[in-house]
């Protein structure tokens, strides 16, 4: 499954700046926490100066990225 997100530095775990829009492959959800697995292809300390660890395999709250989902203009999921 994938999306597209905006990313808001200061709620995101691991991101330190916004994104507009940006693709995410969601690995795997675990209802019993609401932890979202991502393996996030893109990792931002590599594209700015000051960025986060973002690449990889990376675990975030159902909200955040739910919220994410939410701000983008297309609210689209991918199966």
């Amino acid at each position: 499954m994938a999306t597209d997100v905006n990313i808001i530095g200061t709620t995101w775990n691991y991101y330190i700046y916004d994104h507009g829009g940006h693709i995410i492959p969601i690995e795997g959800f675990d209802s019993a926490t609401s932890i979202v697995r991502i393996n996030d292809p893109y990792n931002e300390a590599y594209w700015r100066s000051g960025g986060g660890q973002t690449y990889g395999h990376k675990a975030y709250p159902r909200a955040q990225v739910w919220n994410g989902i939410y701000l983008h203009f297309r609210k689209a999921v991918i199966y």
